[in-house]
């Protein structure tokens, strides 16, 4: 098996962790509105995105595939960044109303989808048919 192919497995993998790992935090903190645990809960999360982005970074350089130059690269970059702030946004309201939590975390997911799909499909719009 080639070193690109193990590194794709190892970046699907990653992903469906850090987005488990997301709702796992994120759904007891919007449903309660009290701050997110402490400890491992806290960190795990964090090195898990992490070598989420290493393992994307070197599938990148291995592929030759550039976000200036890669359409849709350059947008999963971009929504990377909108879900990183969406799900900030609903850790740190956690004292805020329910609708807005809720709307945050489904804003965050919606989110992840798009990034997916973009990453399945190679387009930056993979909604058009």
């Amino acid at each position: 098996m080639s070193a690109w192919l193990i590194l794709r497995y190892l970046h699907v993998a990653l992903a469906l962790g850090s987005v488990t790992l997301f709702v796992a935090r994120a759904v007891p903190v919007v449903l309660s509105g009290r701050e997110p645990p402490p400890g491992l809960w806290r960190v795990l999360p964090h090195g898990v995105d992490t070598l989420l982005l290493f393992s994307g970074i070197g599938l990148m350089v291995l592929s030759r595939q550039y976000p200036p130059t890669v359409e849709w690269l350059t947008l999963k970059l971009v929504l990377i960044v909108v879900y990183i702030l969406l799900g900030m946004a609903a850790f740190r309201l956690h004292r805020r109303a329910l609708w807005l939590r809720a709307g945050l975390l489904a804003a965050a997911l919606a989110t992840f989808v798009w990034i997916a799909l973009i990453a399945l499909t190679r387009q930056p719009w993979p909604f058009t048919p």
